[in-house]
């Protein structure tokens, strides 16, 4: 009895605080969507293929390193393969952030 009454009022405030009416914004606040840069669009663009393809070089080297340092380590230097094998999700980590830069960038804009 007393967990159904207990669930009742956490049901209740849960209700309460999605019912309420959300803040609309101001409409003398101006908003426009992002403009192209008269004539700077293929040269962003450019540049972002530029850097998609250096992060992608960065990134197979950094894999590559990181297992050099897993196969180079394995004997007598634990120290080195473990290193190896804590750098592995750092590369992988910033790789997944770089592939996924577009999107968070749109998504927050």
């Amino acid at each position: 009895m007393l967990i159904s009454t207990l669930a009742d009022h956490g049901h209740q405030a849960i209700s309460a605080v999605f019912a309420a009416p959300m803040a609309t914004p101001d409409p003398g606040i101006p908003n426009p969507p992002p403009s192209e840069i008269p004539g700077l669009g293929p040269v962003l663009g450019k540049f972002i293929s530029w850097a998609k393809w250096t992060i992608r070089g960065a990134g197979v080297l950094g894999i590559l390193w990181c297992c050099g340092m897993m196969i180079f380590g394995r004997r007598n230097r634990s120290a080195l393969a473990v290193d190896g094998a804590i750098g592995l999700p750092w590369v992988l980590g910033g790789v997944s952030i770089a592939a996924i830069a577009a999107t968070l960038v749109g998504s927050v804009l």
